[in-house]
């Protein structure tokens, strides 16, 4: 009698879940766009990795927080915010080389050198993470 009674607690359950009803108190608030008072303490306190000194060698545990960094949906904000960065440069050299591009060859010069600078560091930014990601694999 008691595993059909968990039987329907588990029917029950799934039927919820295929329902899109949250299983929990916790997960309504949730979907309701509410935190608990305790899920956001854990937010707020959960471990940074350390930036006191940047030359070392991350961690297997940071390479980890890098790789899901790269899943979570917040990674294509990040990359749409840095595209979004380097256009507005790109546009800002083109107007300055279409307005008067001998009379202000210096801010020519210098606008596509900002466009130039700014796609440098994002690649390196780029490789640079797959190295690390790279390494992770190879310690698995």
């Amino acid at each position: 009698m008691a595993d059909l009674i968990n039987d329907n607690a588990a029917i029950d359950r799934l039927r919820m879940y295929h329902e899109g009803k949250p299983l929990t108190p916790e997960l309504a608030e949730i979907k309701e766009g509410r935190q608990t008072q305790e899920a956001a303490s854990k937010v707020r306190t959960m471990p940074h990795p350390s930036l006191h000194d940047p030359m070392r060698e991350l961690t297997n545990t940071e390479r980890g927080i890098l790789r899901e960094l790269k899943l979570h949906p917040g990674w294509a904000v990040l990359q749409r915010l840095k595209e979004k960065s380097l256009q507005m440069h790109v546009s800002n050299a083109i107007s300055k080389s279409q307005i008067d591009p001998l009379g202000e060859a210096d801010q020519v010069v210098k606008a596509w050198a900002y466009v130039t600078m700014i796609r440098r560091v994002y690649h390196e930014l780029e490789v640079m993470i797959e190295v690390e990601l790279k390494a992770q694999d190879e310690t698995l």
